[in-house]
């Protein structure tokens, strides 16, 4: 799938979940720098400055209950892929560190949710046994990196030339909560009274 079809359907599932956020009681609004500076993200694309991290690496929606104050502000990444590349994760997990509270809804799981922190993420090592040999991308520290390997060069890249070939690393469905249980586990009051 080519970077196009992938960035289609992952605005094909934004537009499905706001609504359905909003139904719960949300208000959501649109948060990714990519939707409201375009031309200047994409020049930031590849950069590993932390200012262009933060920049890049933004959920897609920031989203409030509707008391005055708010008893709960959330991030939200709706993730159209099973896996997660390496700079958001941790973009997102230094987040957290400061308060943020990041919730990523993965499409391909049934819009199974979790927050970034209690997300399991399994080793690259295991991702790419599944495969022959001749076919293994290369994998460091538990992320599969294809960017520079030969196999990356010479075949996936060719047939998706705007591929990042960015280290990432699939998502544990097992450590994913069903959509079902969104409002019951973050927005009903008895759990917002321990967000506050």
């Amino acid at each position: 799938m080519s970077f196009i079809d992938r960035l289609a359907k992952a605005e094909a599932f934004e537009a499905k979940l706001k609504p359905k956020l909003e139904e719960m009681g949300l208000v959501v609004a649109p948060n990714a720098s990519e939707r409201t500076h375009g031309a200047f993200m994409d020049e930031l694309r590849g950069s590993r400055d932390p200012s262009a991290l933060a920049l890049r690496f933004l959920p897609d929606f920031v989203a409030h209950t509707q008391e005055n104050p708010p008893l709960l502000v959330l991030y939200i990444d709706a993730k159209a892929a099973k896996n997660i590349e390496r700079d958001a994760y941790e973009q997102y997990l230094r987040l957290t560190t400061i308060g943020y509270k990041i919730v990523l809804i993965f499409e391909p799981y049934k819009w199974a949710w979790n927050l970034v922190q209690e997300i399991g993420l399994r080793r690259g090592e295991v991702t790419v046994s599944q495969y022959r040999p001749e076919r293994r991308l290369p994998v460091k520290d538990g992320w599969i990196t294809p960017r520079g390997d030969r196999l990356w060069d010479s075949l996936l890249r060719a047939s998706n030339p705007q591929a990042s070939g960015t280290p990432y690393r699939e998502v544990l469905r097992s450590s994913l909560h069903p959509w079902n249980e969104f409002y019951s586990r973050l927005l009903r009051p008895q759990q917002l009274a321990l967000w506050a």
